[in-house]
């Protein structure tokens, strides 16, 4: 049985970040920020199986039948959501911007990246923290590195961009019973480029054409079973 859970407290978060802001010249800026956000009573979904291996903590989770049985009519796992002990997550924002005028046009370059150094979780505060920074995760993928790249040439009425989409690669999550000969533990990193077109001479309007996936790339292959987990599949 799962669903939800009225005996639920919200979630709490402590936080920190420190950065600065350069701008040595007129075509170059940027910025670097590192954070560290800390979550308690983190709202986690339990799996029947996560319930079972922890009976001594969630003893009325466990509904049993006339014969004390699991397996029978009127014997059932509850599980569901509950208040886990909580998650660490440190990172580092990156930007750069340059903005330069040749061959008659302007051309401006934009990074934003993220460098994520360490997502480290528990469901209980007994519990040593798990690291799942480049690992498989059946939630949420938390990669080491992710960046948005765009080249943006403007003349007249016209502008062009270019964009790259980077997300790195990470550890694969191993099949489930005997491991076939050949499997690749690592699924590969994936990167994919945009292209657009805008026209402005036209009054009060702006029109956009572009090309997702310029070169068609297929993303890597996973051994993850399709669910409902970002980054399955």
């Amino acid at each position: 049985l799962q669903g939800g859970n009225p005996s639920l407290v919200p979630e709490e978060s402590k936080q920190w970040s420190i950065g600065m802001v350069f701008s040595p010249t007129t075509w170059l800026s940027g910025s670097i920020d590192m954070w560290e956000i800390k979550r308690t009573n983190l709202i986690y979904e339990m799996t029947p199986q996560q319930v079972v291996a922890n009976w001594t903590t969630f003893p009325g989770n466990l509904v049993r039948g006339p014969n004390g049985r699991l397996d029978e009519p009127g014997g059932y796992i509850r599980a569901g959501f509950v208040n886990a002990d909580g998650d660490i997550t440190r990172g580092t924002d990156v930007n750069l911007q340059l903005t330069a005028n040749a061959m008659g046009a302007k051309w401006d370059a934009t990074l934003d990246g993220t460098y994520m150094d360490s997502h480290r979780s528990r469901i209980f505060a007994s519990q040593p923290y798990v690291e799942t920074v480049g690992q498989w995760n059946s939630r949420n993928l938390f990669v080491r590195w992710k960046h948005q790249l765009g080249i943006t040439y403007s003349r007249g009425n016209w502008s062009s961009t270019l964009s790259q989409s980077f997300t790195d690669g990470y550890k694969d999550e191993k099949p489930a019973g005997t491991v076939p000969a050949g499997f690749n533990p690592d699924v590969d990193s994936y990167t994919v480029y945009n292209l657009s077109a805008t026209y402005t001479g036209i009054k009060n309007l702006s029109v956009t054409a572009g090309i997702k996936n310029l070169f068609d790339k297929d993303p890597p292959f996973t051994a993850h079973n399709l669910d409902f987990a970002a980054g399955a599949g």
